[in-house]
């Protein structure tokens, strides 16, 4: 009796609260996510990548998430390659889904 109370018992405490937090988690996970635009993943995979700031950003995520938003046009990025600016040019006409 005296082995249950002192090891066993405490392991199946600590097993209920694990698992009771990873419920809570999972829920709270489902209710607050940040839904985001997947174009501006596929325009930042586009992109030099080089977060020079020559376009006013301080990286290049926050350049394309601004360009998806349609605060700033793409002549600001001058690293780019033109066959990738065709490519991010196609991708912002698409719909947002």
């Amino acid at each position: 009796m005296d082995f249950f109370m002192t090891f066993i018992l405490p392991i199946l405490i600590v097993m209920a609260i694990a698992a009771f937090l990873g419920f809570v988690l999972a829920f709270l996970g489902d209710k607050f996510e940040v839904k985001q635009d997947e174009r501006v993943e596929q325009v930042i995979s586009n992109l030099a990548g080089v977060n020079c700031g020559s376009c006013g950003y301080a990286s290049c995520a926050a350049f394309a998430e601004a360009l998806v938003a349609g605060e700033v046009t793409l002549d600001k990025c001058r690293p780019t390659r033109p066959d990738k600016k065709t490519l991010i040019k196609e991708i912002l006409n698409q719909k947002k889904s």
